[in-house]
């Protein structure tokens, strides 16, 4: 298959918007990305001289990658002069802390941002959805979809191995 042809497509639509004003592309979740998805993203990039166009990409470092391309990508996108890797570190008990008085509109207790911090290990989507949370019994809808959704790709072996942790708890006696 040809792909040249939409590649260099893409990148002129992308020439052409950021001629007329300065443009931001925002790719998210750049983990989950297939093998098209990222060559199309090397094609853009690695084709950019002097255009007002900024190429925002997210990716989780924690993410288990196996053999998808992200990891060849990345070694292969550093080394542009144009590209710059902001690594950003899970959030700290202030940092929980003032995400929740944005969203609640009022600073919250001590114990509620420290037990939300545990329970989110710093991440700020995880801090959004467990904002609302009455109890700490339950995961919010959300999380247990994206939790469901990273399990069902696991095999049944690790799936079962992740399941046994998970009754166990936080901590397991070696």
């Amino acid at each position: 298959e040809n792909r040249g042809p939409l590649f260099h497509a893409v990148l002129q639509v992308l020439q052409q918007a950021a001629k007329q004003q300065t443009t931001v592309l925002v790719i998210e979740d750049l983990h989950w990305a297939d093998g098209s998805s990222i060559d199309i993203l090397r094609f853009v990039v690695s084709g950019l001289t002097d255009e007002r166009l900024l190429v925002v990409a997210t990716f989780r470092t924690d993410e288990p990658l196996g053999e998808r391309p992200l990891p060849h990508a990345l070694a292969e996108l550093v080394r542009l002069p144009m590209v710059v890797r902001v690594d950003l570190e899970p959030f700290g008990e202030r940092e929980v802390s003032d995400q929740l008085t944005g969203i609640t509109g009022r600073p919250p207790a001590p114990n509620v941002a420290r037990r939300i911090l545990a329970r989110s290990g710093g991440n700020p989507f995880m801090v959004e959805e467990l904002a609302g949370q009455a109890t700490e019994t339950q995961l919010p809808a959300t999380l247990r979809d994206v939790m469901a959704a990273r399990v069902s790709t696991l095999s049944p072996a690790t799936r079962a191995v992740v399941e046994a942790a998970a009754a166990i708890g936080r901590e397991a006696d070696g």
